[in-house]
């Protein structure tokens, strides 16, 4: 098949390279601006589409005319990361359509940050699905290919991208075999009007300020949702009178329970050592096992812990 690569990140640059191993040709290749965290630009995908010999364009919006000659004569576009809702002029080019990689069940978990919303309200699984869009629609439409990472307690966001960026190339190859045997092939509809159906709206980087009166469990699914490639959970410390901002990176909730008495985010107790720190939540204790300061430094207390320096004036918050 002939192929238009529609998007942005690491994972959809390496389908394009997949997809050409699989057989298929890459027709041309749309990018917009890289977010920050991502590990390929605007100029990685220019020089793929330059090692592919293909056409290549980086817009903000799909809709000029531009972008429709571009993207005409292709079989199927593959899109992840598109800065916005494809409408029906894009979509009508492509007989096959254009196929969507989304880190989330649909038609629970549209929009936005899905990984992250799904580590933060618990769930025992996170899906990628892969579905062929629909005009003017977000995240729905017929599901073609669809695989699932169980999120244990100990998967991080580090982990979630790096199942990803394996996940979504593979996925997309199976999608076009899919297709490529029937046209109209579809595992289900995820309609748009589903009442099981919401929306993720963006994660900010100032939703990753830790509130240290939430339960330590709340805390811990914040660390792990706002972890690498993001910046990461946050809190500010007083040590030795000086107030730093300390990005968190991994903890976990102590298991035994806290029967003394103290103000959530007092710094109760740091392991020279191990540089372990833990710290009181509204309810619990959270140990902090890596953190860094805001010049990307490791604390005091060793290259893999926090280091908090415990005292009776310390405290995060």
């Amino acid at each position: 098949m002939r192929v238009a690569v529609i998007g942005r990140t690491q994972m959809l640059h390496d389908a394009a390279l997949a997809l050409v191993r699989a057989g298929h040709e890459v027709g041309c290749v749309l990018t917009a601006p890289a977010a920050p965290e991502y590990t390929r630009t605007e100029a990685d995908f220019e020089r793929l589409a330059r090692q592919l010999g293909c056409p290549f364009l980086c817009a903000r919006s799909a809709s000029s005319s531009e972008v429709l000659t571009l993207l005409s004569g292709c079989d199927v576009g593959v899109s992840m990361n598109w800065v916005g809702v494809l409408g029906p002029l894009v979509l009508g080019l492509f007989p096959l359509g254009v196929l969507n990689a989304h880190p989330g069940e649909l038609p629970r978990y549209r929009g936005n940050a899905c990984q992250a919303w799904a580590i933060l309200r618990g769930e025992e699984r996170l899906a990628l699905t892969i579905h062929v869009m629909q005009p003017g629609q977000l995240d729905c439409g017929r599901v073609v290919h669809q695989e699932f990472l169980p999120l244990s307690p100990e998967v991080a966001n580090a982990q979630v991208w790096a199942w990803l960026e394996t996940a979504v190339p593979q996925g997309f190859v199976a999608a076009l075999e899919a297709l490529a045997r029937d046209p109209g092939f579809a595992l289900y509809e995820a309609r748009a009007d589903d009442t099981a159906g919401f929306r993720g709206y963006p994660r900010l980087p100032e939703d990753g300020y830790i509130d240290w009166t939430r339960p330590a469990a709340d805390i811990v699914r914040l660390v792990r949702a706002s972890g690498p490639p993001l910046p990461g959970a946050y809190t500010y410390a007083s040590i030795g009178g000086q107030v730093d901002k300390l990005a968190i990176l991994e903890a976990c909730a102590q298991a035994e329970p806290f029967r003394d008495l103290a103000e959530p985010g007092h710094v109760l107790h740091n392991d020279p050592d191990s540089g372990v720190s833990l710290v009181a939540c509204g309810a619990g204790v959270l140990e902090l096992f890596r953190c860094c300061d805001s010049a990307g430094r490791a604390g005091s207390g060793g290259a893999s812990g926090c280091g908090l320096g415990c005292g009776p004036r310390t405290w995060c918050g």
